[in-house]
């Protein structure tokens, strides 16, 4: 699903009849290290070269570099492209460089995480609040609905990271009334979202679920190491 997004991404401008060997469309992610972005760099790259494109793929060092994400995109805004793609790290104050963009007659295709704005002619997106409703009624199975259960969210800033938490937490409290949210904490390094998670037991020695969306290979060993011998949390992972 996420290969199928980015080519959609990038086919977004590049297909159609103005499609042409001088077509450039750089594609700024929100970092370089993850599956996920390796996955949308294969993406991008088959989409340009079935299409007759070039396209370059830049981001940031980790997902929590807003500032020099902004910085990139203003450089790729600066080259004047026929069209960029762009994942946001900061829904609301990345807003001003794509309307740089707009202003310059560049198109804009938003993808994995968009801005509060219209300026992109299309988000491609997961819809975040759905897919963490649909994790909170598998936690709230997983644990008999009754119990305490925390959240640890890569992000606080992008809308995918807003969305996943906003969906677990709503649904959890309009469907589950004996069920508590203890805690909500964020990370998106493996060590501290292992650590935070560590420090979640410790604080609540009777939790029973944590959901941890955009954290899954963390979530994976977390989950492996804490529970071999005690089997007691209950957890929801995706990305």
């Amino acid at each position: 699903m996420k290969k199928r997004i980015a080519a959609l991404t990038a086919a977004t401008v590049l297909a159609g009849p103005a499609a042409a060997q001088d077509v450039y469309f750089p594609i700024v992610a929100k970092g370089f290290s993850h599956q996920l972005w390796q996955a949308v760099k294969l993406g991008a790259e088959t989409a340009a070269e079935r299409n007759g494109g070039t396209i370059t793929f830049e981001g940031s060092n980790t997902e929590a570099e807003i500032e020099k994400q902004t910085d990139i995109l203003n450089a790729a805004i600066a080259r004047k492209p026929q069209g960029i793609g762009f994942a946001a790290l900061g829904s609301q104050v990345q807003v001003p460089a794509l309307r740089k963009a707009a202003d310059a007659g560049i198109p804009i295709v938003a993808f994995d995480s968009g801005v509060e704005s219209d300026l992109p002619l299309t988000t491609c997106t997961t819809d975040n609040m759905a897919a963490a409703a649909t994790g909170a009624d598998g936690l709230a199975k997983a644990i008999g609905e009754e119990g305490k259960v925390a959240a640890i969210i890569h992000d606080q800033t992008s809308a995918t990271g807003i969305g996943r938490r906003d969906g677990f937490l709503n649904r959890i409290e309009e469907a589950y009334p004996n069920i508590e949210i203890v805690d909500v904490q964020y990370a998106n390094d493996a060590l501290k979202a292992t650590e935070t998670a560590k420090a979640m037991l410790q604080a609540n020695p009777d939790l029973k679920g944590e959901t941890l969306p955009g954290v899954i290979d963390t979530g994976f060993y977390w989950y492996d190491k804490t529970n071999m011998d005690d089997p007691r949390v209950a957890a929801v992972l995706y990305d």
